[in-house]
């Protein structure tokens, strides 16, 4: 029972301590479990996820080869970090972060009471991993310090690199106060293409161990890791430690390593000709001139350098070379990046174009060839979540290579029906030839990854004469009517019945728009922008968003048609919304009657 529970952070609650969306009250017997596949991961799902890693069975056994991925690296030195800081705006967000790094006051615990030994959980780490934290520094014995919290460790397996990766989890993360952390923000994927294709010199800079990299000062007793053995060190077995370094898992630690990144890029970001971008230990420089990439380069060196801030090596045609300081080979490296293949956060770029990386479509036709064989051989099992996952990895690589979701509505219908079903995540699935008949148009586009020059939809307008044309649509039960604005002042009405009356707005409004843009289609060049006002919420809402490309399909058919019929006309077009009474086409739609044909007339003397 619940009622007198306590939690590992000492009082009464209700419930179990939440360790996440898809734990606790949502977990299995109050235990963690993987959360579902997303049709829209943000990351591309790891191969475990796709049933390609059978061997893994959970445990480190089962790769003992592997190494952890645990450094000894020096600290940033964060007063000579902020002494290089220009904006005060920056520099209050840099203090900000460096608070978190040395005050407790943000954790949200301190009227919590302390923590015995047995409160705190324990990590699962191997006697050698332990021992290696303590020689790179990352822990040391707490000694006779109180326990205010606890952190909860254990190691991420990473196949591409063949290592584990330490990931320490806060024990406050449910408490912390999240308006302390500082604020974290990214160009979208397609931003990021668009900005960093087509430029002649790219260079992109990995800082070491980031999180490693910044140390904690005096919160400590908040940062206590158990083990499950005794681990001798300094002539003393000790079971309880504490964390040195910013650990990963924590709550702040990206808003603490990417205001430091900012930082240290602040003066690049001013520079006329040149396009900086970060994600969080990641920095990519692109210009078009040779000088100023140079000096752009080397100032970030300069002050990385100055605040002990370490770089990886620069990953070349997969060999790994040291950062460059002369001019003359910054340059030769840059118009080599710049020319490509050159990878970026799981894209390939080849000169002004981007594809998917290699491995990421060797990962996809392992995982449409296991499907392809559990057809044929009911011995090869399919889980729901590995068939969701690999929609969900086909959305992913979709996205690089400019591929709409709207042309292969089949598959996001197949995605819900997975979605919907009743039951465990890891329960099998059957896979017969109509789901591979469904996925194979999709995967057939995505094996290929033929480079595509980077898309990224501009910002609405305001201003009617920026479109083509403006329609103002509307519909009814039936039929449809609109008035269309062109360019030269000229406006039109269009309206026309259906064949059978629709009782759905759900359908008709989107069948609506459908019609006006095949009458457009007959009057304007392909690729005119266009703007739809329209009185139906989900057609404004599901549209194509500028900055992320997302958005412009639906599960609903009809909808989907209306999306599919408007860019593939007009990529850049536009949808706008009017409230229902102020829809001048309100009229001309309830005035078409019931198999009227399609009847297009000027009008003069109108105000649009």
């Amino acid at each position: 029972k619940l009622s007198g529970a306590v939690t590992p952070m000492g009082g009464d609650v209700a419930a179990p301590m939440k360790m996440g969306r898809w734990s606790g009250f949502n977990g299995e017997r109050g235990r963690r479990v993987r959360a579902p596949p997303s049709l829209f991961p943000r990351q591309a799902p790891p191969s475990s996820e796709l049933g390609l890693q059978d061997d893994y069975d959970g445990t480190q056994d089962a790769f003992k080869d592997w190494t952890l991925h645990a450094h000894a690296v020096s600290t940033v030195n964060l007063p000579a970090v902020r002494a290089s800081i220009e904006s005060d705006d920056l520099r209050a967000a840099f203090d900000g972060a460096v608070s978190l790094l040395q005050s407790a006051g943000c954790y949200g615990i301190a009227d919590r009471p302390l923590l015995t030994a047995s409160q705190v959980p324990v990590s699962k780490f191997t006697h050698e991993q332990w021992t290696r934290f303590l020689e790179v520094g990352k822990i040391r014995p707490l000694g006779g310090q109180e326990i205010r919290s606890g952190v909860r460790g254990f190691a991420v397996p990473q196949p591409a690199k063949r290592r584990w990766r330490p990931v320490f989890e806060t024990l406050y993360n449910p408490f912390f106060q999240q308006s302390l952390v500082p604020p974290l923000s990214y160009p979208s994927r397609v931003e990021r293409r668009r900005c960093i294709s087509g430029y002649t010199y790219r260079l992109e800079l990995d800082h070491f161990a980031w999180f490693d990299q910044f140390p904690l000062l005096g919160v400590g007793s908040y940062h206590v890791v158990r083990s499950a053995m005794p681990i001798r060190w300094d002539n003393a077995e000790h079971e309880l430690f504490c964390l040195e370094r910013l650990p990963m898992g924590a709550t702040q630690s990206c808003g603490v390593a990417n205001t430091t990144t900012w930082a240290l890029m602040e003066p690049i970001i001013r520079m006329d000709g040149v396009f900086v971008t970060s994600m969080v230990d990641n920095v990519i420089i692109c210009s078009n001139e040779p000088d100023r990439f140079v000096e752009a380069v080397r100032l970030y060196l300069t002050r990385a350098q100055r605040c002990s801030a370490d770089l990886n090596d620069i990953e070349v045609a997969g060999r790994k070379v040291p950062v460059p300081s002369d001019p003359d080979d910054i340059l030769r490296l840059g118009a080599q990046l710049g020319s490509g293949p050159a990878a970026f956060l799981g894209e390939e770029y080849v000169g002004s174009r981007v594809r998917n990386q290699p491995r990421k479509v060797a990962k996809l036709m392992a995982a449409f060839a296991r499907m392809r064989d559990a057809c044929d051989d009911p011995r090869v099992v399919v889980t729901r979540r590995q068939l969701a996952s690999f929609v969900g990895l086909c959305s992913w690589m979709a996205n690089t290579l400019n591929v709409s979701l709207r042309e292969h509505w089949d598959v996001l219908r197949l995605f819900s029906r997975v979605a919907q079903q009743v039951g465990s995540w890891d329960m099998q699935l059957p896979v017969t030839p109509r789901v591979l008949d469904v996925l194979t148009p999709l995967y057939t586009v995505l094996a290929a990854n033929q480079p595509v020059v980077p898309h990224c939809p501009p910002l609405p307008s305001l201003v009617d004469d920026d479109y083509a044309a403006v329609a103002i649509v509307d519909a009814s039960g039936t039929g449809y009517g609109a008035y269309v604005r062109f360019t030269d002042g000229r406006i039109f009405e269009v309206m026309g019945g259906w064949h059978g009356h629709l009782r759905h707005s759900a359908w008709a409004e989107p069948i609506g728009g459908l019609k006006i843009v095949e009458w457009l289609r007959g009057r304007l060049p392909r690729g005119a922008r266009i703007a739809v006002v329209t009185d139906h919420g989900a057609m404004c809402h599901g549209q194509l968003r500028p900055g992320s490309a997302t958005g412009g399909f639906s599960l609903a058919y009809h909808l989907n048609s209306f999306f599919r019929a408007l860019y593939s006309f007009s990529p850049d077009a536009a949808v706008f919304y009017v409230e229902g009474p102020e829809n001048i086409a309100d009229a001309p739609s309830r005035a078409a009657r019931l198999g009227s044909p399609q009847i297009v007339k000027e009008v003069f003397h109108m105000q649009f």
